[in-house]
């Protein structure tokens, strides 16, 4: 009986931590996107490249040979915007991929025995692709690290944006006092 207690209290611990290591990971992952991603010098570089192939495209409807020259010389520069952006985007994936490849390896080597069994049965991508979904409610210490992982980065996703939101509003609500008073 005492033995079994244990047990109990073993498989509720590395529940949890694995769950943690999950949010750290995610929460990471944010700093680690968020300060070499560079989101806001990649959104520039799509908006360039969108503003480049409608002159492009306005120029070739306007059969006008000097603003279409010009606009061909500005076509040559997205191959270089692209490969910033690429290289910007996949950055992150430099830290981030192998600290995916690690840490559920390290859970497995921790907590062996581990196996959580949900109530109810989620789909579950990367099984069987020839029988999607695959429905399971029983995952090992792996498999509850990546259920773990896609809830908890959906949550902090959600957060994130929320309290953005909410600081919006409240900068607007604070703009709008201020012209009042």
């Amino acid at each position: 009986m005492k033995n079994e207690g244990m047990k109990m209290s073993e498989e509720i611990i590395a529940f949890f931590i694995i769950a943690v290591a999950a949010m750290a990971y995610s929460l990471l992952s944010m700093y680690v996107t968020s300060k070499y991603g560079k989101k806001d010098r990649v959104k520039q570089i799509q908006e360039e490249m969108k503003n480049i192939n409608k002159e492009y495209a306005d120029a070739l409807k306007a059969n006008d040979p000097k603003r279409l020259s010009k606009a061909e010389k500005e076509q040559t520069r997205i191959a270089n915007l692209l490969k910033e952006s690429m290289i910007l985007q996949f950055k992150p994936l430099v830290i981030m991929l192998p600290a995916l490849l690690l840490v559920p390896m390290a859970l497995v080597h921790f907590f062996p025995n581990f196996v959580v069994q949900l109530s109810q049965p989620i789909p579950v991508v990367i099984q069987n692709l020839n029988n999607f979904p695959n429905w399971r409610s029983v995952f090992g210490a792996r498999g509850w690290f990546w259920v773990s992982l896609v809830f908890t980065s959906l949550a902090i996703q959600v957060l994130v944006q929320g309290t953005k939101k909410l600081k919006e509003k409240l900068n607007k609500t604070n703009l709008q006092i201020q012209k009042q008073g």
